[in-house]
C-alpha cells in the first residue's frame, strides 16, 4: 500500500509540475475560454480610428453590466475605465464593438458604443490609444474581479508597439482580429 501511495504521490507532484509550466504558458487562454468573452478585434488605425470588439463566445447572453474595461497609458497604471451599463446584453456568439466617437464611419456605423475623448469635451480615453496602451477586460463579482483578457501589458511601455505574431509594433497602426 506504501509503495502505492508514493507513486501517485510521484505522480501528482509531476502532474502538478506539467500543470504550472503549461499554466505560465496559456495562462491568459486559460482565463478568456473559463468566461467565453474576449476581446476579439483592436483597431488602432491612424488619427481617430480607434475601436476594439468583445466577443462572447459562450451559449448563453452575457451582461456587460458585470464587466469593465480599464485603460492604461504609456506605462502608467491602469487609469481610466468604461463602465457598462447594467442590462447591457451581449449575445450569444455576438459582438460588442466600442470605438472612438470621431473614426471613420466604416467603424462608427457598427460601433455599440461611441466614445468621445476628454479633447472634445468627452468623459474618457478608453478608445484613444495609439499601439503602447494597453487594455483589460475585467469581470467584476461583488467585491472581487478578475482580469478575462487584455492587450498590451499594464505598467508597460514598448514604445511605439508591442510585437505580435513576428510582426514588430504590431499594436501601431494595425488591425489584430484574435481568430
Amino acid at each position: 500500500m506504501n509503495i502505492i501511495n508514493t507513486i501517485l504521490k510521484q505522480g501528482l507532484v509531476a502532474l502538478l509540475a506539467i500543470f504550472v509550466c503549461i499554466g505560465t504558458v496559456h495562462a491568459q487562454e486559460m482565463m478568456t475560454q473559463s468566461h467565453g468573452v474576449f476581446f476579439s478585434e483592436y483597431i488602432e488605425g491612424g488619427g481617430n480610428n480607434k475601436a476594439f470588439e468583445i466577443f462572447n463566445s459562450t451559449k448563453d447572453d452575457i451582461d456587460l453590466g458585470n464587466y469593465i474595461v480599464l485603460g492604461n497609458y504609456n506605462g502608467n497604471p491602469f487609469n481610466d475605465t468604461l463602465r457598462f451599463t447594467p442590462g447591457t446584453i451581449l449575445a450569444s456568439m455576438d459582438v460588442y464593438v466600442v470605438a472612438h466617437a470621431d473614426a471613420d464611419p466604416a467603424i462608427t456605423d457598427v460601433a455599440d458604443s461611441l466614445i468621445e475623448n476628454p479633447f472634445n469635451d468627452g468623459t474618457s480615453y478608453i478608445a484613444v490609444f495609439n499601439g503602447d496602451d494597453a487594455r483589460a477586460l475585467v469581470y467584476i463579482d461583488g467585491t472581487d474581479s478578475t482580469i478575462v483578457d487584455y492587450f498590451g501589458t499594464a505598467d508597460n511601455d514598448p514604445g511605439s508597439g508591442w510585437d505580435v505574431a513576428g510582426v514588430s509594433a504590431a499594436t501601431k497602426d494595425h488591425t489584430l482580429v484574435r481568430k
